[in-house]
């Protein structure tokens, strides 16, 4: 499962999190049931005074994306509304712009370290594809940031999908990307808690395999499957083995997103990856050759979260 936060981190909130304005020509847009929403083009903008694509990342600019950030999915929780389930936004307006991510969620944790926070946070973000209109139909890819409901936010600049949005254009499987938390019940909450307790014993062993980054510290998913090169604090290796390990990993979920096989990665593949639905299997990612194993751990946790459908909105 995907757990991470979502697409990609331009600047943080400073000001107010909404901004009603007149339309900009030039400005990717988007018409919504409550109005319409005026985001960024990528090719444009900067991330925490980086360029948003380095030297190493130059593509063509219609590779490059577009960005609708801090798109609110909820009425802000404050007020009465704080600790109550999130209400529908019912509100509508002219032209929203929803150019800056969102702050992230009260809670606690170093992943909240250096971001602002504000109770005003139940946002989503969305990166299409340069080009993309009404009636492309595009998949999209929908990214669940982590944090163990205590910390985290859709802001993380770890969680940056820019680079995913142009690798599938480059691949010919154009994809747009958004993310958002899912809205469980506390029923649900403490039964996942109860399946998977904060024992690291029961999980996979930190600090295992070949995914160790340039920091020494080791992050087995999320940097590889983003292919984010950004100096974050879990930066992506700077070996080509890592380089290579990302893209493999980054085309794999492009093509599964695309095409419903992940195997249309449009690179030579040395294995391919089985169809779980004859064979419970999974791809173990490593530097220096992947490789399949049966997909026999926390069985009953893995059927649980299965049958949440609606509530994990998959």
């Amino acid at each position: 499962m995907l757990t991470c936060k979502t697409l990609l981190p331009i600047a943080l909130v400073c000001g107010p999190l909404l901004a009603i304005v007149s339309p900009t020509p030039s400005a990717p847009s988007v018409i919504v049931r409550n109005g319409t929403l005026q985001g960024i083009a990528l090719d444009t903008c900067s991330q925490e005074g980086e360029s948003l694509l380095l030297p190493m990342m130059v593509v063509e600019g219609s590779l490059l994306p577009s960005a609708f950030l801090g798109i609110p999915f909820a009425v802000p929780p404050v007020g009465t509304l704080r600790l109550r389930p999130a209400q529908s936004l019912n509100s509508t307006f002219e032209v929203l712009e929803v150019t800056e991510y969102s702050p992230f969620c009260p809670g606690f944790g170093s992943d909240d370290a250096n971001y602002t926070i504000n109770e005003d946070c139940l946002t989503l973000n969305v990166i299409r594809p340069k080009g993309i209109v009404a009636g492309s139909d595009v998949p999209v890819g929908f990214w669940i940031y982590g944090g163990g409901y205590s910390k985290g936010g859709s802001g993380d600049h770890r969680c940056n999908g820019t680079w995913v949005v142009q690798r599938s254009v480059a691949m010919g499987k154009p994809i747009a990307l958004k993310a958002r938390y899912p809205l469980l019940t506390d029923n649900t909450i403490e039964k996942i808690f109860s399946l998977y307790p904060d024992d690291p014993t029961l999980g996979s062993p930190y600090g295992t395999g070949d995914g160790v980054l340039a920091t020494g510290v080791q992050d087995k998913e999320v940097v590889y499957v983003l292919s984010n090169p950004l100096p974050t604090q879990n930066p992506l290796g700077t070996r080509p083995s890592d380089r290579a390990l990302a893209k493999l990993m980054t085309s794999h979920w492009i093509s599964f997103i695309h095409d419903l096989d992940p195997n249309y990665t449009g690179l030579n593949l040395t294995v391919r990856w089985p169809n779980y639905a004859s064979e419970a299997t999974n791809m173990v990612f490593e530097r220096h050759g992947s490789y399949i194993e049966p997909d026999n751990f926390r069985e009953e946790g893995i059927a649980f979260v299965n049958l949440l459908g609606k509530e994990m909105k998959h």
